[in-house]
């Protein structure tokens, strides 16, 4: 099989799963990825009528055919395109539909992937990262392009080699650029599904719906009025006028000299 490599440029698509910048250590499955065998991975949903997108695919059958042009049973899968169920695109329908494990329901696959193909992209190789300022592609911060952000992705496709039900072609990144910005893609259960309808009606004693003030703070003074003063019972108390007032043995100010009134 003769080794031939082509490159392009992806569509703009949204980035909607894996990470480019952290190698995979485990499999679907949960079971570890022998370290030699450790790769990024990623994939951009691209609109099915994006402009450029049979382009792509154009090389991708291209490299493909180049590889396979000698093995009659691999080209006959590489000629139904992505209708193949032997041969490896490493691109999948994004409206294509699923039992839900637990329950049976049928959902979509991709949960973003609605109207898209699906393109997924991997490599050993460190992936760069960049963005354009103006017209120019500068590079930047792998911590600015998020899940949910749209992108465009300089790749090299090529034959994989395989000749059983595993054939396929390679889809190798080699830059992720940031063209744009969508809502950004968290990992988990969204809000609605870990807190549902609320709490329902049921209030525990104390609870109210609006914020209280604190139990400790007093109340204010009416206008003009005086504020609270402190209480001074069992301290002593200012003589007679004329009289010398209470003072400390010793030089010491006062007991009550140091006195904080509430809220001082």
């Amino acid at each position: 099989m003769s080794r031939h490599t082509e490159y392009g440029s992806s569509p703009v698509g949204r980035f909607i799963s894996g990470d480019p910048w952290i190698k995979q250590t485990t499999d679907q499955n949960n079971r570890p990825i022998p370290e030699d065998k450790q790769s990024f991975w990623f994939a951009v949903a691209i609109e099915k009528n994006a402009p450029g997108m049979n382009e792509m695919l154009g090389l991708m059958f291209k490299a493909a055919q180049a590889g396979y042009g000698q093995a009659p049973h691999i080209m006959a899968q590489i000629n139904m395109g992505l209708a193949a169920t032997a041969f490896s695109w490493k691109i999948a329908d994004g409206d294509e539909m699923r039992a839900n494990p637990t329950t049976g329901a049928q959902e979509p696959r991709w949960k973003h992937g609605k109207g898209c193909w699906v393109v997924k992209f991997s490599t050993t190789l460190q992936i760069a990262s960049a963005k354009y300022q103006g017209a120019v592609p500068t590079y930047c911060d792998p911590s600015e392009i998020k899940r949910g952000y749209y992108v465009t992705v300089p790749f090299s496709t090529s034959a994989n080699g395989n000749m059983d039900h595993t054939a396929g072609v390679y889809l190798n990144p080699q830059t992720v650029c940031l063209v744009g910005f969508g809502a950004e893609i968290v990992g988990g259960p969204s809000l609605e599904q870990q807190l549902g309808a609320g709490p329902g009606a049921y209030m525990p004693a104390g609870m109210t719906r609006t914020p209280q003030l604190p139990s400790a703070a007093p109340a204010p003074a009416p206008s003009g009025m005086p504020g609270p003063q402190p209480q001074t019972s069992g301290m002593p108390t200012p003589a007679a006028s004329g009289m010398p007032t209470a003072t400390g043995s010793a030089g010491n100010p006062p007991a009550y000299a140091g006195y904080m009134t509430p809220g001082a």
